[in-house]
């Protein structure tokens, strides 16, 4: 079975946040993934609360300032690479609630593609980018080989919080990988 670690950044977002580990919790084997939770902003015990899952391996990162989406992903995997040393890692937005499914189903169907040695990101969305002229996967929900993320050096975090997951695409590409 592969090593997935979920990385979930949030920023003032308790209620999102529970609904979204609830859902993993439902419908995820703990045995499948292990999670960072990179909490910025908010109040720092009533984070703790939200993330009391039984049976899951747990990392929370605590910030007090705001980090932007690319810089909380940044130190999430860090965090990931540190504690849990996973194959593949999840970026999941804050508000993503994973729906009604067979357990486990979503982490397979990011999973499939990557049985292509050439596959590095995976995804639910793909968008058109004008400014670009190209297609890339947003990354409220994808999954990157670690060896991806890795040869990209993760997410830009100059860009403030548009694009990071545009230019990740397009780095890959620049490098090899399919998406």
């Amino acid at each position: 079975m592969s090593k997935v670690t979920v990385v979930i950044p949030t920023y003032l977002n308790t209620s999102g946040l529970q609904k979204c580990l609830e859902s993993i919790a439902k419908y995820t084997s703990p045995d499948r993934v292990s999670l960072v939770v990179v909490a910025n902003g908010g109040d720092h015990a009533e984070i703790n609360n939200v993330v009391d899952l039984q049976g899951f391996q747990v990392d929370v990162r605590w910030y007090s300032e705001p980090l932007g989406f690319a810089r909380a992903c940044n130190v999430g995997v860090q965090a990931a690479k540190r504690f849990f040393n996973p194959e593949y890692v999840v970026l999941l937005n804050d508000d993503c609630v994973l729906l009604d499914q067979p357990k486990d189903q979503w982490l397979d169907l990011l999973l499939a593609p990557m049985s292509d040695p050439q596959v590095g990101i995976t995804g639910v969305q793909k968008l058109w980018d004008e400014s670009c002229k190209r297609e890339f996967l947003i990354f409220f929900c994808a999954m990157l080989r670690m060896k991806t993320w890795d040869d990209i050096g993760g997410l830009d975090e100059s860009l403030g919080s548009f694009g990071e997951d545009i230019t990740a695409c397009i780095e890959a590409e620049k490098r090899g990988w399919k998406w």
